[in-house]
């Protein structure tokens, strides 16, 4: 119980956030407003010098807010990898963090990237097609497949709409 809290915690505050930017109806959900939004310094540039460098999030003692992201990752990898920095600012994560804060940060981004609403439309007109729903949300195959296997439990444990999938 105590991991579904904090789920639907990360959950609840990424579509309060989309909301007070308002969301596509369908489509890539657009992440500057959202940067904007939690007044986030974005930096996304190439870093050529460690190719494994995803991203980094930092919040300075006097509230600055800076978010790094590495430019050369694929654009669905770039987005995910800035909705989950970007989630770890909304929830004030700072070093050291734990992998309680990196599960948050990765819930938080999936609802900002393929928003429960917007997949039950979506899965309605096209289908639980991984590879179709990735595509119109801007999100790797990977995080759709995990994305709709996370609401195939959630469904199955009494929440949501049974007629999703």
């Amino acid at each position: 119980m105590f991991w579904d809290e904090l789920d639907d915690h990360a959950r609840s505050l990424a579509r309060t956030h989309l909301r007070a930017v308002g969301t596509p109806i369908d489509g890539p959900t657009a992440l500057r407003p959202i940067a904007a939004f939690l007044d986030v310094r974005l930096v996304i540039r190439p870093c050529w010098d460690d190719p494994l460098f995803t991203g980094i999030s930092l919040i300075g003692d006097d509230g600055f807010r800076l978010v790094i992201v590495n430019e050369l990752l694929a654009p669905p990898r770039r987005a995910f990898t800035l909705a989950h920095e970007l989630g770890h600012v909304a929830m004030e994560h700072r070093p050291p963090r734990r992998a309680m804060c990196e599960r948050l940060a990765n819930v938080y981004a999936a609802e900002l990237l393929m928003p429960y609403d917007r997949l039950v439309r979506q899965v309605r007109r096209f289908g639980a097609n991984p590879r179709i729903l990735a595509q119109c949300n801007g999100v790797s195959l990977s995080a759709m497949r995990r994305r709709l296997e996370a609401l195939q439990r959630q469904l199955e444990l009494g929440g949501g709409d049974e007629d999703f999938f």
